[in-house]
């Protein structure tokens, strides 16, 4: 059943989070090039080193990091096995805890004094931020999610790709909008989705 419901999260998730970067990407160009200039090397025709953009690029994955800390909801469900009291409210034996962890990503202790900026830098000046237990958009214990590893394997990959196969930018007049709104409103199996009618535009161009 964990296998399956790690699939079912990839799915639901993967194709919203290449979205989120690419956005975040299109509002910064500087950065959008750098990280084209550190997966370069991974990209040589039809062949891709998934394992060097997996492992060698920390630009890439820092801001894989931080857009998934900034837009992903999920939540843990958790079986009471026994009467618990937790801050003086009791949890009886039987019933299951819904537990979001999407406030944890905005703590400051943990993340800053800007935790609703988007900066990848914070994931790369401390390599271990990914592993703190405020960052936990795969859940965690024994129902920490196998589906982490694909997931950043397929995201990298296809970030990679579009930035050395394509010029992709904002048509002119469309710069300064900003990033889509977030869909608060609507459940979500972890990455949130635009909300309704927060298209971007893009300009598309072959390299």
């Amino acid at each position: 059943m964990a296998t399956t419901n790690s699939w079912v999260r990839v799915n639901a998730n993967a194709h919203k989070h290449c979205f989120w970067i690419i956005a975040y990407l299109l509002q910064d160009p500087k950065l959008q090039e750098s990280i084209r200039e550190e997966t370069s090397r991974g990209i040589s025709g039809d062949q891709i080193d998934v394992s060097f953009l997996v492992g060698d690029c920390p630009l890439l994955n820092a801001v894989f990091d931080e857009v998934l800390r900034i837009t992903n909801a999920s939540n843990s469900i958790r079986y009471i096995a026994k009467d618990t009291t937790i801050g003086g409210l009791r949890l009886r034996k039987g019933a299951n805890v819904l537990m979001p962890s999407r406030q944890l990503s905005f703590d400051e202790s943990a993340f800053g004094a800007d935790p609703h900026s988007f900066n990848p830098e914070r994931f790369l000046k401390d390599r271990y931020l990914r592993r703190s237990p405020n960052f936990r958009p795969f859940g965690g214990g024994t129902t920490y999610c196998p589906g982490r590893y694909i997931t950043r394997q397929e995201t990298v990959v296809f970030v990679a790709l579009i930035l050395n196969r394509f010029e992709i930018s904002l048509p002119e007049g469309e710069e300064g909008h900003g990033i889509p709104a977030l869909d608060e409103l609507r459940p979500s199996l972890g990455i949130m989705s635009p909300a309704n009618g927060a298209d971007i535009v893009v300009e598309v161009k072959e390299r």
